[in-house]
């Protein structure tokens, strides 16, 4: 049996901005859109979830670091290019960016120290701006 999985995290860049500037509607659209984008490309036990204030976990069971990372290139184009609307008549929240951090959990590895690698490659990456490529 397989007991590894990539655990992927991921923070939008300019979330703060979208809620200051749009109101809590469009940062609720915004973050809504990331989920439903991010579950599209998930198949089997996959999942996605909520992780901290402007975040979300992915759990990955069964895949390797190159389906990982393939996952999350297709996941920021889409929330890039994606529009969130969130009021009639108002104009979509779009161009939205977001940093990511993957980790490959195995047997002996804690939790802790798995969610900490992932989480400082996506902080690296997004105090650099630099969203994974």
């Amino acid at each position: 049996a397989n007991e590894s999985f990539c655990i992927v995290l991921a923070e939008g860049c300019n979330f703060k901005e979208v809620h200051s500037t749009f109101g809590q509607s469009a940062g609720d659209a915004v973050l809504q859109g990331f989920a439903s984008l991010a579950a599209a490309y998930l198949n089997g036990q996959d999942m996605v979830a909520r992780y901290g204030s402007e975040g979300f976990a992915m759990i990955l069971p069964d895949r390797g670091l190159m389906s990982a990372y393939n996952l999350l290139v297709k996941t920021r184009h889409a929330f890039k290019s994606a529009n969130h609307a969130y009021a009639d008549g108002e104009p979509p929240v779009d161009a939205m960016t977001a940093s990511f951090g993957v980790a490959r959990f195995w047997p002996g590895m804690s939790a802790r120290e798995t969610i900490a690698k992932g989480r400082r490659l996506s902080r690296r990456r997004q105090k650099r701006r630099r969203e994974i490529r």
